[in-house]
Order: C-alpha cells, then sequence, then structure tokens
C-alpha cells in the first residue's frame, strides 16, 4: 500500500518544482533530456541498450551507425521501442509548466525536436557555460572508446529458441558440458530475456523498481532472470557449477557494464570494485541464487564485505553525503551549528563550513575523500579531500528548487546496490543525509527506504553493508517533527530485522552541544559501530 501511495506523490513532488526550475533556469529534469539533442524529448524511445532518445534523433543516429550514442557499445539490433513510462514523466512536466501561465508555457520546445549539433557527436557536447555546469544540466554520462574485455560476448545462437526459464534449464541438462556449448545456451536465452525486459520496461514504471530510472529497472530484472537460472542449474547439475561460473560471468559483466555507461551514480560507485569495472567479481552462493530471499537476518549466511576492528572505521566505508540545496537553505541557520565563527550565518553556508572541517578528517582515514551529491543539482563530485574543494563545489551551486529526498536517495541507492548485487566484496555506504526541511516525497522516501533496506538483508549482507544517517540544519519545527516521522518508520524495520540502518539527527538532539566537524563525525561513528557490534541504538541517542 505504501508504494501505492509514493506513486501519487511522483508528479505532486518532482515535476512541479521541475517546471519552476525551467521557468527560473531553463533547466529540464535531467531525467527528460535526450542525449543527441540535450533538451527535452517529445517522442522517446529506447534503443536494445536501454538507452532513451528523441526519436528523430536517434533514427537519424542509426543511418549511419550500429553503436548505442551515449555508450559506444555494439547494438545486437537497431530496434527501436517507444517507453511509454519517459513519455507520461513528459507529459506531467510540461502540464505542470503550462499551469505557471501561458508565458512558461511559451517557453516550451515546440513539438519538432531540433536537429543534433553538428559540431559535435551525441553524448560528449559539452555544457556552454560555467553556470550550465554548476547546474549539472548537461551533465551527461560521457562515452568512452569500447575496451576489449567491456565488448559483448561472442557466442553462436543455440539452434533452438530459448525463451523460458524452464527451456533454457533443459537444454542445460540435455547437453554436452562444454564452455561454448553453455554460453551459446546462455547468450540465446539472456538475448531473448533483454528484449523481453525492454519491452516491459517502455510499457510501465511500476513494479519493484517503481521510482527507478529505466536502465536500473531493465538490468535488475535480467540480472534476476539470470540468477533463477543459475540457482536452477547448479541445484540440478552440482558438477557443472565450475563451467557455469566461467559461462555467466562474462555475460554479467556485460550487464553491469551497460549499466555503468548510462548512470552516473553507478559510475560514482564503481572505482570502489576491488579489480575494477573490467574485472570479473567472485562468485558466490548469493550471486549465484542459490541463496535468496532471507527474511531473517539471524538465519541468513554471511558474506561480503567485512570490517576489521582493528583498523579505524571510517577507512572500511565509502562516505557519500547527500547536501539539501533547496532554495530554504539560504534562510538564517541555527544557533546550535558551527560556533560564534558561524553567528547569523545561513543553513547553506553553515554547511559548508562543517563539510571543510569534516572533509579532511575523513581523508585522513580513506585517502578517497568523501563524494557529494545534492538534491535538486544532479552532478555529483567524488573524491573531495580538502576544506578548499568543498567551497569550491559550494561557490557553483546555487540552493534552489523543493526537497526531493525520496526521489535523490532512491537513485543513490538504486546505484550502489545494483553494483552490489554484481560484486559482493564492495565498500559498505556510509550515506549522510544533511537537510533543513520536510521532504517534498515523503510516501517515496518511506518506501525507499523501506525496499533498499529489505533488499540488504534478504540477499544476505552483513548489518554494516549500507548505513543512512539524517541530519538537520535550521531550526524548523516542522523539518524537526518530519524527522520524528522518519526516525517512526525506520525503527519499526530496526526492530523486525535486526539491524540498526538509518539514524536521525534533529537540531533537538544537539541541545547540550554544538553542531560541529568533531561532533557530526560522532554521529556517523555512532552509526557504524552500531551496525558493527549488532547493537541498536537508543532512539533520539545518536552521540
Amino acid at each position: 500500500m505504501l508504494k501505492e501511495e509514493a506513486a501519487a506523490d511522483i508528479e505532486d513532488s518532482r515535476y512541479k518544482q521541475a517546471a519552476a526550475d525551467f521557468v527560473e533556469n531553463d533547466d529540464f529534469p535531467i531525467e527528460l533530456i535526450c542525449p543527441i539533442t540535450q533538451t527535452l524529448i517529445y517522442d522517446p524511445v529506447l534503443t536494445v541498450q536501454g538507452n532513451v532518445y528523441e526519436r528523430a534523433a536517434i533514427t537519424e543516429w542509426l543511418q549511419t551507425h550500429t553503436t548505442d550514442p551515449l555508450t559506444n557499445a555494439h547494438l545486437t539490433a537497431l530496434t527501436l521501442i517507444p517507453c511509454n513510462p519517459i513519455k507520461s514523466e513528459i507529459e506531467a512536466f510540461k502540464e505542470e509548466v503550462r499551469k505557471l501561465g501561458p508565458e512558461a508555457a511559451a517557453r516550451l520546445p515546440t513539438a519538432e525536436p531540433p536537429p543534433p549539433p553538428a559540431s559535435t557527436s551525441a553524448g560528449n557536447k559539452k555544457p556552454s557555460t560555467e553556470s550550465e555546469s554548476a547546474r549539472g544540466s548537461a551533465t551527461r554520462p560521457q562515452p568512452t572508446a569500447p575496451h576489449a574485455l567491456a565488448r559483448p560476448v561472442s557466442f553462436v545462437p543455440f539452434f533452438q529458441p530459448l525463451t523460458t526459464h524452464r527451456q533454457a534449464l533443459n537444454a542445460v541438462l540435455h547437453s554436452d558440458p562444454e564452455l561454448g556449448t553453455i554460453q551459446s545456451i546462455l547468450g540465446t536465452y539472456l538475448q531473448s530475456k533483454h528484449q523481453n525486459a525492454l519491452i516491459k520496461v517502455s510499457r510501465s514504471a511500476l513494479g519493484e523498481y517503481a521510482f527507478s530510472r529505466p536502465d536500473i529497472r531493465l538490468f535488475n530484472h535480467v540480472m534476476h532472470k539470470l540468477e533463477s537460472l543459475s540457482a536452477s542449474v547448479i541445484s540440478s547439475r552440482p558438477g557443472l557449477r565450475r563451467t557455469w561460473v566461467q559461462a555467466v560471468n562474462p555475460f554479467r559483466r556485460q550487464l553491469f557494464n551497460a549499466l555503468y555507461m548510462s548512470n552516473h551514480c553507478v559510475q560514482a560507485f564503481a572505482g570502489g570494485l576491488p579489480g575494477g569495472r573490467l574485472e570479473l567479481p567472485r562468485m558466490d552462493n548469493w550471486t549465484l541464487g542459490v541463496w535468496k530471499n532471507n527474511s531473517l537476518f539471524s538465519s541468513a549466511p554471511i558474506s561480503g564485505s567485512r570490517l576489521d576492528r582493528s583498523t579505524p572505521l571510517l577507512s572500511q566505508v565509502h562516505t557519500v553525503l547527500l547536501i539539501d540545496d533547496s532554495g530554504s537553505m539560504l534562510e538564517q541557520g541555527s544557533d546550535g551549528w558551527g560556533g560564534n565563527r558561524q553567528s547569523g550565518a545561513s543553513r547553506w553556508d553553515q554547511v559548508r563550513e562543517l563539510l571543510s572541517d569534516l572533509a579532511p578528517t575523513i581523508t585522513h582515514f580513506d585517502p578517497q575523500g568523501i563524494d557529494l551529491h545534492f538534491l535538486n543539482h544532479q552532478n555529483a563530485q567524488q573524491g573531495l579531500q580538502s576544506a578548499q574543494e568543498v567551497h569550491e563545489i559550494f561557490s557553483r551551486v546555487r540552493p534552489r528548487g523543493g526537497t526531493p529526498l525520496g526521489l535523490r536517495i532512491n537513485t543513490i541507492l538504486d546505484g550502489y546496490l545494483s553494483i552490489l548485487r554484481y560484486e559482493r566484496d564492495l565498500k559498505p555506504l556510509n550515506l549522510v543525509v544533511i537537510t533543513d526541511g520536510k521532504a517534498g516525497d515523503k510516501r517515496i522516501l518511506f518506501a525507499a527506504l523501506e525496499e533498499h533496506v529489505t533488499r540488504i538483508v534478504r540477499r544476505g549482507h552483513p548489518a554494516h553493508q549500507m548505513g543512512i544517517e539524517f541530519l538537520q540544519v535550521g531550526d524548523c519545527r516542522w523539518a524537526t517533527a518530519h524527522l520524528y516521522e522518519i526516525e517512526e518508520e525506520v525503527s519499526r524495520h530496526h526492530m523486525s530485522l535486526n539491524r540498526d540502518v538509518v539514524g536521525v539527527t534533529p537540531v533537538g538532539y544537539m541541545q547540550q552541544q554544538r553542531m560541529s566537524g568533531a561532533t557530526l563525525m560522532q554521529v556517523i561513528l555512532s552509526g557504524i559501530d552500531a551496525r558493527v557490534n549488532g547493537y541498536l541504538r537508543q532512539r533520539r541517542i545518536n552521540v
């Protein structure tokens, strides 16, 4: 029921604010921009890689190319599939713009899409101004030359169609257990499932990944099919396990690389892959689908990242900060933040100074530094290590818009959990959310937290694999009440799943001490410690 209620929040939270941003800054929602034309899509279609384009632009591209313009990957078919979910989102966005009046509606592009820029190739068009770059309006994944190991897996199509799980399983069980034969069966089956998934993604945005991008839905759908087939094969023919792993791993890498090339959040997390994105990952009973759907953490076999308690905790987690950059962050901050030097400063300035203190401390333990994401600016900043770098980033981002906490957290967690599905030996995620207001998409936020926490548990990851800390800046009592509500919502998950995943620190918790870089470190470490040592923090006591 929570998911259905959250679906109704999509237009209310995302497109109402997106329409206002368009009128103010000529900014389209990045997910509704064609990578070729760099403007709003009117007739969205999917390539077989799962990327969305304007039909006229991609049709022109395919007249002289056989590759996906965003990823440079070879297209096994030049079929274009209408993408109805994106089309519905475009119509919702345009409707919100029209509600702002005739002048706003007149600024929408005409129905005839502009031709691709003549001087630049698709996907590598550079932003025209520094401010445009700072807003992230033209920040797209950049295509790179295909690496030899990233090319599609070569296989000879199986002599008969394999469109169902049963057909593929029977083909494996009744064929020679040679690597080439297994790859032939796998390639034929996955090609069918990929095409099937594209059609499903193009028709509906609902399902398990209701609020996720098409590439995330496509990747996880096909990975689920692959894991299900792997589990059936290994349970039926245990002696085939080694050959099966050799055959299936390159296909898994192929799926992951397609996602990597199209998703900026996946790119941000991929730097933490132990052997890099082109190395074949270790496969165990979880990645093979043999173990799955564990609802009780206490009885689930555990594999994946383990923390060494003899070394500093911060060196063993990937710290990511999500910063509220809504318009209200320009209002006066709280006296409980930052000390005397920030008296009367805005919330935005207080957060900037806090992170300036925090970045060098985290870098001391983790040379990779911290990653920075914003609610309304799509470009992520990776590996910040110094106060100067923090100041430079904050000087380029201007607070505006609303507070789409649910959608942004869902996007970040989607990227992390998709990589984690591919490679279980990924550093645990330590997500710190600093906000001053109530989420504009509260039901989406609750649904996203519930879904991702449940996935972490059911896939058998250790308790410390993912943690989220919410921290309030400013003294808005509505925001404080909202954070209390988040705490109420997640506390029942903590009790039922026996793990402390989400921590909440409203301003009211800090009455006894000021928020500083050192205090924030205490909040972060208390969450990691609770997850590592397997206890639940008392509510309203995070430091």
